[in-house]
C-alpha cells in the first residue's frame, strides 16, 4: 500500500520537524496508527480484564496492510536503538527528583500496567521496525530522529504514570503523534510501483498521478477527421485551438442565438456493461439539439465533454465517432470539446457525457406561437424506445427485478436483446424540421419528450394556464422495451410520467394543414396522435384510451 504525503505532515519533535518535509514512506503511516492505537488504549478506563489489550491486534493489522512482502529487519536493542534514550531517561529522573524505578501499580486509573507495558512494547517494536527499514533505505537521518522519538516515548511512557489523568490528557493533546496523519493518501492499486524513500529520490510524472497525456493526444488525432466530416461554412478553423468561432448564417435578418446543452444519464452505465460506446454519442448530440429543434432553431455547432478515470482511446474514439455520426444527423458541426482525465473521480475507465449545441433562430420564427388554440392538432413523431430518459428505472426493473443478462432475449423484445433494446439510439428529428421550415408548415409549437414522460412535457408550450394537451394512447404504438418494463407492476401513472411511452416529439399545427404535415412527415411515421382542448381541473396534459 503506497502511501502519499500532502505536504503539511506535521512532527511533533523538533528533530522531525526538517526531515519530515521529505517523507513519503509506509513506516511513517505505521508510527502514527501505532501511537494512536497506543493512546487510545491508554485512555481506556473500563478495562477489569487482564487479557490482551486491543491496540496489539490493531498493531498486528496495520504491519501487515502497510508492509507486506518484506523480511523483517534484526531489531536493535533500546541501547543501540538512539543515545538519546539515556539522556531523556536522566531528564524524567531529574524531574521527578527520585533515580529509582517506577512500580507496576503506579497507573492513576490508566489501565493495568502489564496492558500497558504490551501495547507500548508493541507500538515500539512496529516503530524500531520503520526506523530499521528507513535505515536500511538510505535514510539514515531519518532514521535516527524517527529513533531518538521513539526511544523518547519509552522513557516518557514509564514516568506517565506519576502525572494525572488531566495531566496525561494535556500533554497528548499537545504532543500528538509522532507524525500527524489526516493528509495521507491510501491507493492500494499502486502497491506493486510504491518506491520507498525520500520525495526527492522520485521522479514523478503526470502519468505517474494517472493523466496520459500522450493519450489525450492520440485521442485529438483520432478525432480531427470525425469534426471535419461535420463542418460547416460558417466555421473558421478546426480542432485545436483554445476556442471554436462561427459566423451567424447570412440569411437571418435577425438572429437570435439558442443553447441548449444534456447527458445521457446512467444510459451510460448500460453502455459500460455491454462494452458497446459507438451509439452514445448520437444519444448526447440528439438530447442537446432536440431540445434546441422546438424552438425553431437550425442547429448550428456543437461540443462536447468527454471525462473519464483512465483514458482509453478506442473507447474515446468510439464515441467521438458517434457524437459525429449525431452532428452529421442534425446538420451542426462538431467544432470542439474537452477530453478529461479524472483519476480517482471515475472508476477505471469509466466515462461521463456533456454536450452542449448552439442554434440560430429568426426572432419573427421563435415557437412556441402565442396563437396556440383549442382545436390545434398535435402529430406525435415516434421513439425509437428509451431514448435517454427513464434508465435508472429501467435499469432497476429489466436488470433485477426480471433479472435479465444484457444477452437476454426475452418473448416481449421480438429477437432482440435486452442491451440492443436498452442502447437503441435516441432518434435525432432535424431533418423533419427542416422540411417543416422549407415547406413553409405554420407549425405553432413543439415538445420533445424527456424526463416527465407525456405527463410534464407536452405542457411546456403553453404561455398560460388556459389549455391543455389530450392525447388518444389507442394511436400509437408502445415499444417493445416499455412494455416489458412496465409487465414487471410498475405502476401506469408512473410509467407515463417517466418514459416517452413511444412518442419523442410533438408538434402542434393548425386544424387545416395537420394531413399536409403528417404527408410530408411520412419518413418519420409522424400521426395525429390528439388535440388541444380547454384546461379544466388543473390538468395540463390528459391521457385518454
Amino acid at each position: 500500500m503506497c502511501i502519499g504525503r500532502q505536504r503539511d505532515l506535521v512532527a511533533t519533535e523538533p528533530e522531525l520537524h526538517g526531515a519530515n518535509e521529505h517523507l513519503d514512506i509506509p513506516a511513517v503511516a505505521l508510527v502514527a496508527h501505532a501511537e494512536s492505537d497506543q493512546r487510545r488504549e491508554l485512555q481506556r478506563t473500563d478495562r477489569t480484564d487482564p487479557g490482551p489489550a486491543l491496540a496489539v491486534d490493531v498493531a498486528n493489522q496495520t504491519e501487515n496492510e502497510l508492509l507486506p512482502h518484506r523480511p523483517a529487519p534484526r531489531l536493535r536493542t533500546e541501547h543501540e536503538l538512539h543515545p538519546a534514550i539515556g539522556n531523556r531517561r536522566d531528564e524524567v529522573r531529574n524531574r521527578r527528583g527520585s533515580s529509582g524505578p517506577i512500580t507496576g501499580d503506579e497507573h492513576d486509573n490508566l489501565g493495568h500496567a502489564r496492558e500497558r507495558a504490551e501495547v507500548l512494547l508493541r507500538a515500539l517494536a512496529r516503530g524500531t521496525v520503520a526506523a530499521t527499514w528507513l535505515a536500511q533505505d538510505e535514510c539514515p537521518v531519518i532514521a535516527s530522529n524517527l529513533g531518538a522519538a521513539i526511544g523518547r516515548s519509552t522513557v516518557d511512557h514509564d514516568d506517565r504514570a506519576q502525572r494525572s489523568v488531566g495531566k496525561l490528557a494535556q500533554q497528548w493533546r499537545e504532543a500528538g503523534c509522532v507524525i500527524a496523519h489526516r493528509h495521507y493518501y491510501i491507493d492500494e492499486r499502486r502497491l506493486r510501483h510504491c518506491d520507498y524513500g525520500t520525495r526527492g529520490a522520485m521522479a514523478l510524472t503526470y502519468k505517474d498521478a494517472g493523466v496520459d497525456i500522450d493519450a489525450g493526444n492520440a485521442l485529438v488525432e483520432r478525432i480531427k477527421p470525425l469534426a471535419k466530416s461535420t463542418m460547416r461554412p460558417e466555421v473558421l478553423g478546426g480542432i485545436g485551438g483554445f476556442a471554436a468561432l462561427c459566423r451567424i448564417p447570412t440569411a437571418y435578418k435577425e438572429p437570435i442565438l439558442v443553447s441548449g446543452t444534456d447527458g445521457v444519464g446512467t444510459k451510460l452505465k448500460t453502455a459500460f456493461a455491454a462494452k458497446k460506446h459507438d451509439t452514445i454519442g448520437i444519444d448526447l448530440v440528439a438530447m442537446c439539439v432536440n431540445d434546441v429543434l422546438v424552438t425553431g432553431a437550425e442547429p448550428l455547432f456543437f461540443l462536447d465533454y468527454f471525462a473519464s478515470g483512465a483514458l482509453d482511446v478506442e473507447t474515446g474514439a468510439a464515441v467521438i465517432a458517434g457524437i459525429a455520426e449525431g452532428c452529421r444527423q442534425s446538420g451542426c458541426a462538431l467544432v470542439g470539446g474537452e477530453t478529461a482525465e479524472l483519476p480517482g473521480l471515475y472508476h477505471g475507465s469509466d466515462y461521463d457525457l456533456a454536450g452542449f449545441c448552439v442554434g440560430v433562430v429568426e426572432k419573427s420564427e421563435i415557437r412556441p406561437r402565442r396563437d396556440l388554440a383549442a382545436g390545434d392538432i398535435v402529430i406525435g413523431l415516434p421513439s425509437a424506445g428509451l431514448h435517454s430518459n427513464g434508465h435508472s428505472l429501467a435499469r432497476k426493473v429489466v436488470l433485477e427485478k426480471l433479472a435479465l443478462p444484457l444477452d437476454a432475449k426475452p418473448e416481449l423484445l421480438g429477437g432482440s436483446t435486452v442491451a440492443d433494446e436498452m442502447l437503441r439510439p435516441t432518434i435525432i428529428y432535424a431533418s423533419a424540421f427542416t422540411a417543416l421550415r422549407e415547406n413553409n408548415i405554420p407549425w405553432k409549437g413543439a415538445a420533445h419528450i424527456t424526463g416527465g414522460g407525456l405527463v410534464e412535457n407536452p405542457p411546456r408550450i403553453f404561455a398560460d394556464d388556459a389549455l391543455a394537451v389530450e392525447l388518444d394512447e389507442t394511436t400509437w404504438e408502445v415499444p417493445p422495451i416499455l412494455k416489458l418494463i412496465a409487465s414487471a407492476g410498475v405502476a401506469e401513472d408512473e410509467m407515463r410520467r417517466t418514459f416517452n411511452m413511444g412518442l419523442g416529439m410533438l408538434i402542434v399545427v393548425p386544424a387545416d394543414v395537420a394531413a399536409r404535415t403528417v404527408s410530408l412527415l411520412a419518413s418519420f411515421k409522424a400521426r395525429v396522435v390528439g388535440t388541444l382542448v380547454p384546461r379544466a381541473s388543473g390538468e395540463s396534459s390528459r391521457l385518454k384510451k
